[in-house]
């Protein structure tokens, strides 16, 4: 498994938001109105973020063997690398869909009811940022280090004269 690029979840944020912007922007001109952000998915985001960065914490200890700890199953760590990936990626996806939701809401702010929607959103991406960052570090304490004599997975080079 190869560690995940900034540049990835940056270019998955950047066309989510993009195909959002796009998609809220055509059903404004069709309808008139936007589609309600509710307070409770950033609670939910910020939920998941919290959760998967509690994962990383109780499970960095298990990975790296310390004294006192019982060793992760590699089946179990397995799954959390898994869902460290899917945490990153799908954190990204949700910062690109509520920005594009921020970029249609802000030109127009002189409504309470929009200033709301924009509070919302921008709590929102605050949630997806979060669920973004602890897939990250999940996945950092995912990854075993390389055994003594060993760099990057591969065998050590000989040393001879």
């Amino acid at each position: 498994m190869t560690r995940t690029r900034l540049r990835l979840l940056a270019g998955i944020a950047v066309v989510t938001g993009a195909v959002s912007w796009s998609l809220l922007r055509v059903w404004t001109l069709r309808s008139g109105a936007l589609p309600q952000v509710p307070w409770s998915a950033a609670v939910v985001l910020a939920v998941f973020g919290a959760t998967v960065l509690a994962a990383a914490a109780f499970l960095r200890p298990r990975l790296r063997r310390k004294p006192g700890y019982r060793p992760v199953d590699p089946l179990v760590a397995a799954r959390f690398a898994a869902l460290a990936l899917a945490s990153s990626r799908a954190g990204a996806a949700l910062v690109g869909l509520y920005a594009g939701y921020l970029l249609v809401v802000v030109p127009d702010l002189e409504t309470g009811y929009r200033r709301g929607l924009a509070l919302a959103a921008g709590a929102c991406i605050l949630g997806a940022l979060l669920l973004t960052v602890a897939g990250l570090v999940l996945e950092r304490v995912c990854r075993i280090p390389p055994e003594e004599g060993q760099q990057d997975g591969r065998a050590a080079a000989p040393s001879g004269g």
